[in-house]
C-alpha cells in the first residue's frame, strides 16, 4: 500500500468514526518502518541565554610618582574620592612621606604601656632607699623626677631625673648593701609642685598682658560668642593663648602629609623599621602593630575630614598647617572637630578657623559641646568642659589663671569707669 492510498483510508476510517481500524493500520506502518523512523524527535528545549560575566573592577590609575601612596589612595578612591584629584595632590613634589608623627605617637604608647613597669620598680626601690618618688604607681610625674634627681646627685650620677634600666641597676646595687653602708638618702617631696600646676611662661607679664590686649580688643567677636554659647570669653581667651599665641604659631608641619603619613602606617611594614631600637619581642611587636592600625585608621578618618574641610572653604589642602598630630587652624581642631564645632561669625558655613573671629566663636561652641553650660557655677563640672579641649591638668589650671586675671583685669576696668 502506498502513501497516498493509505492517507486516503485513514481519511475515510476518522469520517466513518472507525477509530480500531485506525489504530491497527497505524501500529502495522510503525512495525514495518526502519529503527531509525521510529525515533521519535527530540523534544525542543527553550535555551536561556547564559549571563554574561561581570566585567573586573577596575582597577584606580595611580601615577607612578605616587606609588608609595598607592594603598591609601586606593582606600580613598573606594570611598568615592575623585580620582583626578587625588593624583594631583599626592604627585606634588612636596607630599613626601613623614614617618616621624607615627613613630612619635607609637613610642609615647609604647612608653606608657612598658615604661610603666620599670617606673614602678624604680619608686619602690627609692622608697626603700628613704627617698620620697611620692607613691608607686608607675607615673613619672614631677615627685619622682625631682626623687630620681636627688638620688643621682648623691651617686655622683648625671642628674637627668628619668627613669630608666640603668638607674634601676643603681638602686638595686645600693639595695644591696648593708643598711649602715648605704649612702643617706635626701628627701624631696616638701618640694614637690602644688598639685595647682600651670605652664608657668604662660602667666608671665608679657604674656598677660599680650593676653589682656587681645580681650579688649576683640570685645565684640567675644561678647557675640558668649551670647551665643555662654561660655566666658576670659575662658576663651586663655585656650586660644596657650593654643596658638592667637594665631602667632600655627604649626611648622602640612596637615595633609602628617595626617596621611599616619594612615599610611596602619600598615605596620611602613613605620616598624623606624622602631627597631626598641625592646621588641614577639608579642610587644603584636601589640605596636595592633596600636599602628588603630591610630592609623584615626588619622585615615582625620584626614579625610581633612580633605573635607578643605573643599568647604575652597582652600588648597597642601597649604593648611598643622601641629604634629594634625590639629589646625588657631583653636588646634582635629579636622573632625573643625567640621562638627567649627562656626562662622556671621552664621553662614562651617567657619575658617584660621579667621580669629570664627576660631572664637568656634572654641566657644567647642566647650560648649563638651558640657560648659552658661549659668553653670560648679568649678569641677567647668574643669572637667576645659579638659577635653586638652587633656592636661596644668593645661586646665594656665587657661583657668588667665581666665582670672582678665576677669580681674575687666573688673578694674569697669570700676575706673
Amino acid at each position: 500500500m502506498n502513501y497516498c492510498s493509505t492517507t486516503n483510508l485513514c481519511c475515510f476510517l476518522i469520517r466513518r468514526r472507525r477509530f480500531w481500524p485506525l489504530i491497527v493500520i497505524m501500529m502495522t506502518l510503525f512495525a514495518c518502518a526502519t529503527p531509525s523512523e521510529r525515533v521519535l524527535p527530540p523534544i525542543q528545549k527553550e535555551t536561556v541565554p547564559l549571563a554574561k560575566p561581570a566585567p573586573p573592577p577596575r582597577v584606580p590609575y595611580v601615577a607612578p610618582q605616587a606609588k608609595q601612596w598607592a594603598p591609601l589612595m586606593a582606600r580613598l578612591m573606594a570611598d568615592g574620592w575623585d580620582e583626578t584629584k587625588l593624583n594631583d595632590l599626592f604627585t606634588r613634589p612636596d607630599v613626601n612621606f613623614d614617618p616621624e608623627p607615627m613613630n612619635k605617637k607609637l613610642r609615647e604608647l609604647y612608653k606608657l604601656a612598658y615604661r610603666s613597669d620599670l617606673t614602678r620598680q624604680i619608686q619602690g626601690g627609692l622608697m626603700e632607699l628613704g627617698y620620697t618618688p611620692g607613691g608607686v604607681d608607675g607615673l613619672a610625674g614631677e615627685n619622682t623626677g625631682a626623687a630620681i634627681t636627688a638620688f643621682q646627685q648623691v651617686h655622683g650620677l648625671a642628674a637627668d631625673g628619668t627613669p630608666s634600666e640603668a638607674l634601676l641597676q643603681q638602686i638595686q646595687a645600693e639595695l644591696a648593701l648593708p643598711p649602715a653602708n648605704r649612702l643617706p638618702a635626701r628627701k624631696t617631696l616638701a618640694k614637690a609642685v602644688s598639685p595647682r600646676q600651670v605652664y608657668k611662661h604662660f602667666l608671665r607679664p608679657e604674656r598677660l598682658a599680650a593676653a589682656r590686649e587681645f580681650y579688649f580688643a576683640n570685645q565684640t567677636d567675644i561678647q557675640g560668642m558668649e551670647k551665643k554659647f555662654g561660655v566666658p570669653g576670659e575662658v576663651v581667651v586663655g585656650n586660644l593663648m596657650i593654643e596658638t599665641g592667637f594665631g602667632s604659631y600655627l604649626g611648622k608641619d602640612k596637615a595633609f602629609v602628617v595626617l596621611s603619613s599616619m594612615a599610611l602606617c596602619a600598615d605596620f611594614s611602613n613605620i616598624e623599621t623606624y622602631l627597631n631600637d626598641l625592646p621588641i619581642d614577639p608579642e610587644r611587636r603584636d601589640w605596636l602593630k595592633d596600636r599602628a592600625k588603630e591610630k592609623g585608621d584615626w588619622a585615615y578618618q582625620e584626614f579625610k575630614a581633612l580633605l573635607q574641610y578643605a573643599e568647604a572653604n575652597k582652600q588648597d589642602p597642601l597649604t593648611i598647617p598643622g601641629s604634629i598630630y594634625g590639629a589646625i587652624g588657631i583653636c588646634q581642631f582635629m579636622p573632625s572637630n573643625a567640621l562638627k564645632y567649627g562656626v562662622a561669625a556671621d552664621g553662614a558655613g562651617r567657619g575658617d578657623l584660621f579667621k580669629m573671629t570664627d576660631a572664637i566663636y568656634s572654641t566657644g561652641h567647642y566647650i560648649q559641646g563638651h558640657g560648659w553650660n552658661g549659668d553653670m557655677v560648679d568649678p569641677d563640672r567647668q574643669r572637667d568642659a576645659i579638659y577635653r579641649y586638652n587633656r592636661s591638668t596644668p593645661y586646665v589650671n594656665t587657661v583657668l589663671a588667665v581666665a582670672d586675671h582678665l576677669s580681674k583685669a575687666n573688673n578694674k576696668k569697669l570700676a575706673a569707669r
